[in-house]
């Protein structure tokens, strides 16, 4: 049977609110500026997307804004068995109706010398199995050393080490998700810097 960790108890949802503003610390000023995402009417208005930490037994899931500002923790997937997989695609399908999701985004495991391991293929397999059940587009994104940050975020943020494999996968698919929201606005702000430049 397969369990989420949505509803947390208080002392852990607060632990996830110190981690959450922990990862807000890094945000850039710039990377808030409106001509970011809507230059030239290039922008991502009111489109949320998805982020996926894919791990063995577990899925951690996370969510952008509407304006794709921020990406907020949503809860970890857990199954018992790593194929068994029907349960964890359906729940992740509910989440996508519920918050109007146009993209996932799906941590992608390479290894660092930038080959496809076992792991990364079976990221692939996953992904396939996402777009069919969803029907949205699902963007493979390199998420490498992005559990070590994880992890490290989350000693800086004093939760306790018999804690953090409860929201660890999370707290990845946060990172995962900011990374790709980070470079979509350095990208539609490069891109509208060349627009006004033509001008």
């Amino acid at each position: 049977m397969e369990k989420n960790s949505a509803n947390m108890s208080v002392p852990a949802a607060a632990l996830m609110t110190a981690v959450q503003q922990k990862i807000s610390e890094t945000v850039s000023p710039d990377n808030l500026r409106a001509d970011s995402l809507f230059g030239r009417g290039k922008g991502l208005a009111y489109m949320r997307i998805l982020g996926l930490d894919y791990g063995s037994r577990t899925v951690g899931v996370a969510v952008s804004d509407p304006l794709g500002f921020t990406a907020q923790g949503v809860e970890t997937i857990f199954r018992r068995e790593e194929n068994k997989l029907r349960k964890t695609l359906a729940r992740i399908e509910e989440l996508a109706e519920k918050y109007q999701i146009e993209t996932i985004v799906l941590g992608y495991p390479k290894n660092m010398d930038d080959s496809i391991g076992a792991r990364a293929k079976k990221t692939e397999e996953f992904r396939d199995m996402l777009a069919r059940r969803t029907g949205l587009p699902v963007v493979l994104w390199d998420e490498r050393l992005t559990t070590m940050e994880a992890n490290e975020i989350l000693m800086e943020s004093g939760v306790p080490r018999e804690n953090r494999k409860s929201v660890i996968d999370k707290v990845a698919a946060i990172l995962i998700l900011r990374s790709y929201l980070d470079f979509v606005q350095e990208r539609q702000q490069n891109a509208g810097r060349e627009d006004y430049a033509a001008d």
